[in-house]
């Protein structure tokens, strides 16, 4: 394994996340491929083109109406309803799918599958990378790959793949001097999930003053693209997606962590088969991201990155209640998981441990989620 190329663990993990989706295609999804989409009957009508349950759905179901066409704002299209402005800041993985899907819309519930698992192939590729000029083996870069909440990511076509690749391609050129391409990828990513936007301000924090001029200005575009994709869609809906959400997503650090994981623990000592898995879940989670925290003074990682790190934790750890309830394999992590990695890659500390319980729970959960729609 330690011999293993970059290319290597890129075509290695593309042939594994295309065993997942083929064994869940089979298994939970029924050889419907549009099941992906976890379309929910109050929100997606029969003339959609997927299969639609009865219930609320998930959000991969409004990933789809917006691959379908990422120009029509409309609240109501293409047999969808979205339920809320702030899925249309979550752009750039529908507009990506709609490209590969070539516009067709019966191509899109493929695209949107697809396009996930190159994207995992790609962060491997690039997390390889970051990990041989670390001066580590290759195939370490698999601890930022392996994180079990993108099973639930490519299970059911969700955005957080996209997101952590075009942070992790961003930290990559930036470190190569590769700026303009850098922040390209940056501006990808914060039009992807807004919690990018935060952690992109915080690499800045660390990175803009010692830069020159001309990265400084550079560095402006990916706030700027936000700001203006907001106004977009401000002037199509009459909301701000940004505004829209009310503030109900975060709280004071643990306040509503803490006693999800007394609930989660209970179940697990009862044996329920959702709280164990949870409960392994953030055990890997809890020793990638203590193990980052004892090695950050020590790790040769730049500024930005040890301060994205530290804001990306302070976000996971102060979400509030509903993000919990059905933690969905820990997936609103996938930034701090892969800050964590990134830090522990800089550093000389042993990955044996984090690694071994990342891979433990990415093969519990990948069991889990081939089952279970």
């Amino acid at each position: 394994m330690n011999r293993l190329t970059p290319v290597a663990l890129a075509l290695l993990t593309t042939a594994l996340a295309t065993l997942f989706v083929l064994a869940r295609w089979q298994v939970a999804a029924d050889g419907d491929l549009t099941r992906f989409v976890v379309a929910g009957s109050e929100y997606v009508s029969d003339d959609a083109g997927v299969t639609a349950l009865p219930g609320h759905g998930y959000d991969g179901q409004f990933a789809y109406r917006l691959a379908v066409d990422p120009t029509e704002l409309d609240r109501r299209a293409y047999g969808v309803v979205i339920d809320s402005p702030l899925r249309l800041q979550r752009m750039t993985y529908p507009a990506v799918v709609h490209v590969a899907a070539g516009g067709e819309r019966s191509l899109v519930p493929l695209a949107l599958v697809v396009v996930n698992v190159l994207g995992l192939g790609l962060l491997a590729l690039l997390s390889a990378l970051l990990a041989r000029d670390a001066g580590r083996a290759p195939v370490a870069g698999l601890l930022v790959v392996g994180f079990f909440g993108f099973c639930t990511t490519l299970g059911r076509n969700l955005t957080e793949i996209t997101t952590v690749t075009l942070l992790v391609a961003g930290l990559l050129l930036w470190r190569r001097d590769r700026i303009p391409l850098a922040v390209l990828a940056f501006t990808g990513a914060v039009l992807s999930r807004e919690s990018a936007l935060l952690l992109y301000g915080a690499f800045l924090l660390g990175q803009l003053p010692a830069a020159t001029r001309r990265t400084r200005l550079l560095a402006a575009a990916p706030p700027v693209a936000f700001a203006a994709w907001q106004a977009v869609c401000a002037a199509a809906t009459g909301q701000v997606p940004l505004l829209s959400s009310g503030g109900k997503n975060l709280v004071l650090p643990f306040s509503d962590l803490a006693p999800a994981a007394g609930g989660w623990l209970l179940g697990a000592l009862s044996l329920d088969r959702a709280s164990l898995i949870t409960t392994g879940q953030l055990l890997a989670l809890a020793v990638v991201v203590t193990a980052a925290a004892l090695a950050l003074r020590a790790s040769v990682s730049p500024l930005g990155l040890k301060v994205a790190w530290l804001v990306s934790l302070l976000l996971v750890v102060s979400l509030s209640a509903n993000v919990w309830v059905g933690p969905a394999d820990f997936r609103t992590a996938a930034e701090l998981h892969a800050t964590s990695a990134l830090v522990l890659l800089d550093s000389r500390r042993s990955l044996w441990l984090p690694a071994l319980l990342v891979a433990a729970a990415l093969v519990m959960t990948a069991l889990f989620r081939v089952t279970s729609l």
